[in-house]
């Protein structure tokens, strides 16, 4: 992925250089926690403008995927601060068997985990809630995580 960053001063830009500044994406493999993988998928990729990080993770679950746990996923390039708790995208979860999709969203865990969760309603608010074995639903094979990210790089 070409990054015609940092610019130096009094040189000129070509058309070229300015279409290529965040035209192209990297693929990366995510590492994960809470996750046992089997024949599931476990895809990410990301682009960068200068120190702008931008991308998604998907987990595609096989029949012998399995969440253990609360579920998390690595960055792809190390964030600029270690602050938990700060939002970084959307996201969702697509349970195949009923056809619904859960919509949620990221938060950093460190400066190198993403940390999804789910949003439902419970009273008279929405709440977030971890994704973990369980919750939104108990998952089976053809269901999906998908999340994404946005957020500087160190």
């Amino acid at each position: 992925m070409a990054n015609p960053f940092p610019f130096v001063a009094a040189s000129i830009l070509t058309a070229a250089e300015l279409n290529g500044i965040g035209a192209s994406t990297a693929s990366y493999t995510p590492t994960s926690t809470g996750v046992t993988i089997g024949n599931g998928t476990l895809t990410g990729n990301f682009g960068r403008i200068n120190k702008l990080i931008y991308g998604s993770v998907k987990l595609a679950l096989g029949s012998t995927t399995a969440i253990t746990g609360i579920v998390t996923f690595s960055l792809p390039v190390t964030a600029a601060t270690n602050s938990a708790g700060l939002l970084m995208g959307n996201g969702y979860y697509y349970d195949n068997s009923s056809g619904e999709t859960y919509v949620g969203t990221s938060f950093r865990t460190n400066a190198t985990t993403l940390t999804p969760f789910v949003t439902y309603a419970a009273f008279a608010y929405a709440v977030r809630s971890l994704i973990n074995a369980t919750t939104p639903v108990v998952y089976a094979a053809g269901d999906e995580i998908t999340y994404e990210f946005m957020y500087e790089a160190a």
